[in-house]
């Protein structure tokens, strides 16, 4: 996923994505009609704060190996009314400020995947 996320322009630390799946799309999990927007972070530099705005995203945190770091937005804690979560490295030590949702990743490539829930206007 890092290679092909590259390769479509998307920039470590820098560029996120768009991701427009349509019918037929390679995603195994993906909704034909649902946008995504995929980021790439690198955390050998040190943790990295996900700034999620309140509504309804889904958005979670993959490792390279595509094992569980966080759930945010409304399946995290933040239960879809913002907040900032901080992603930390797997070999962190240092103190961890207040005011977080703090993850601990276990490898220092994490794929960050957001996506918007259908919102029904009355």
């Amino acid at each position: 996923m890092l290679a092909g996320n590259k390769q479509v322009g998307i920039v470590t630390n820098k560029v996120f994505g768009k991701l427009d799946t349509k019918p037929l799309q390679v995603g195994f999990t993906l909704n034909s009609d649902t946008p995504y927007g995929p980021a790439q972070l690198d955390l050998s530099a040190g943790p990295m704060v996900i700034d999620i705005p309140p509504g309804p995203l889904i958005v979670a945190a993959l490792d390279v190996n595509q094992r569980w770091v966080a759930d945010m937005g409304v399946p995290g804690p933040d239960k879809g009314n913002g907040g900032k979560h901080l992603i930390l490295p797997p070999d962190y030590t240092e103190k961890v400020p207040d005011g977080y949702y703090v993850w601990k990743a276990t490898s220092n490539h994490v794929i960050v995947g957001i996506r918007s829930l259908p919102v029904k206007v009355m």
